[in-house]
């Protein structure tokens, strides 16, 4: 996913022209009248007040600036600097230094001016945070990342909004290898995007979060960010990389695999020829015949998997014979597991249910597994979850995800119970209608 960059945006959106306001010059002269003059001139702030020697070398700069003779005047500042003799005027030429740059152009003329200005006891309130993003993004061209977050973060302490500045913000810290950082801005950016509608740059920012969490090589970071993200969106692409990123950086077993593959399908987001067939060869077709068909048919009708190809056509023949007998034999085998006074029938017995979508049954034999002892607990725990919330039992099915302890389940469960939470935001009382 690639990152949102918002740095060109940026300085298209900030016309430093545009945005500040700034006292016209005010003349010193003597006597009452031409003091009341003045006065009436000065708008905001202290008393602004050039100096007189300074007032000729300014008007000279201004006449060319204002006639477009913009080298010009770049020229005049020289002499224009030697001539300040106060803060008023010190003020005065680092504006008129920050519109030269601006008309030339010249980002370090511009900031030369704004520098300038930003330290004057007359910067109006209202321009600092600009100018010090304006600061920011000059920062960040030139990759001095630490100067580019100080200024930004002082421009958005001061309330300045505009140019996407979160984002602006993430982009710096990930520039700058700070990744926990560029994920909290990413996500404020994010957050405050959705509370104003559907954006699809919200998505893009989910997977920002994501990218500077991987370049980490942070394995609890990237962990940690996933489930922050997913615990935001159903997108299919956050959700597949999440998934398949679970099972990278975990030591999963073989049955561990096969309930993060279920909760890849729930999520609709198996999309690779390599993760159907993991999930055929760990579900077997000779032990969850059923499961393994609809798998078959599944990435069939998607297109995904040639279902002709020589190795999915032997699973589908070993499947299909077997399921009329598999399924034949479910009765008696849900007597047998409630005569036995080990829990290993039920769950096993509770198991095919569930690849059969008998989910109340399936509920009943794994809640029996469970009393009678002697099975995994955290596997038959998290399966019964699983049966729960595809029953529509969405609160009892978080509570059994949550009462997993060993540390691979814990993780597994985790991420069952972001779908399941998911599914409760968006009102979905039929879950079924949402997971296969």
């Amino acid at each position: 996913m690639k990152i949102l960059s918002h740095f060109a945006m940026a300085i298209a959106l900030i016309s430093a022209s545009a945005l500040v306001s700034v006292p016209q010059i005010a003349f010193a002269q003597k006597g009452k009248k031409d003091k009341k003059k003045v006065e009436e001139q000065q708008d905001v702030g202290p008393q602004l007040q050039a100096s007189e020697g300074f007032i000729a070398s300014y008007t000279s700069v201004e006449a060319l600036l204002t006639a477009g003779d913009t080298q010009g005047a770049k020229a005049g500042l020289t002499g224009l600097e030697t001539a300040i003799a106060n803060d008023s005027d010190r003020f005065y030429f680092g504006d008129i230094t920050r519109k030269i740059g601006v008309a030339l152009k010249d980002k370090a003329l511009e900031i030369k001016g704004i520098d300038t200005m930003l330290p004057s006891p007359f910067m109006p309130d209202a321009n600092k945070p600009i100018f010090l993003y304006i600061k920011g993004t000059y920062d960040n061209s030139l990759k001095d990342y630490t100067s580019a977050i100080s200024n930004l973060r002082q421009s958005y302490d001061l309330g300045f909004r505009r140019g996407s500045i979160e984002t602006f913000l993430g982009i710096v810290y990930s520039n700058n290898k700070q990744a926990q950082e560029a994920i909290t801005w990413y996500e404020r950016a994010a957050d405050t995007l959705a509370a104003q509608g559907s954006n699809p740059d919200v998505i893009k920012l989910y997977g920002n979060m994501v990218i500077a969490a991987i370049e980490s090589e942070n394995g609890g970071l990237i962990d940690s960010t996933f489930r922050r993200v997913l615990s935001k969106t159903m997108d299919k692409n956050l959700w597949h990389d999440g998934l398949t990123q679970l099972m990278s950086i975990s030591d999963f077993n073989d049955q561990e695999i096969l309930d993060v593959l279920r909760l890849m399908r729930a999520t609709d987001t198996i999309l690779f020829v390599n993760e159907y067939s993991e999930y055929i060869e760990t579900a077997d077709p000779r032990r969850l015949p059923n499961e393994v068909l609809e798998i078959l048919q599944l990435g069939e009708s998607r297109g995904h998997i040639n279902v002709n190809d020589i190795t999915f056509k032997e699973f589908k023949t070993v499947a299909s014979s077997r399921i009329a007998a598999d399924k034949a034999d479910l009765p008696a085998a849900e007597r047998d597991a409630l005569n036995s006074a080990s829990g290993n029938s039920a769950r096993s017995t509770a198991d095919a249910l569930l690849s059969y979508g008998e989910y109340e049954r399936a509920i009943k034999m794994y809640k029996l597994a469970l009393e009678r002892g002697g099975v995994e607990v955290d596997r038959t725990r998290n399966r019964l979850g699983i049966a729960l919330l595809k029953n529509g039992n969405l609160e009892e099915a978080k509570s059994n995800f949550a009462a997993l302890t060993t540390a691979n389940r814990k993780k597994i469960g985790e991420y069952w119970t972001i779908y399941t939470n998911n599914l409760q935001n968006q009102n979905n009382s039929t879950p079924t209608s949402t997971v296969n």
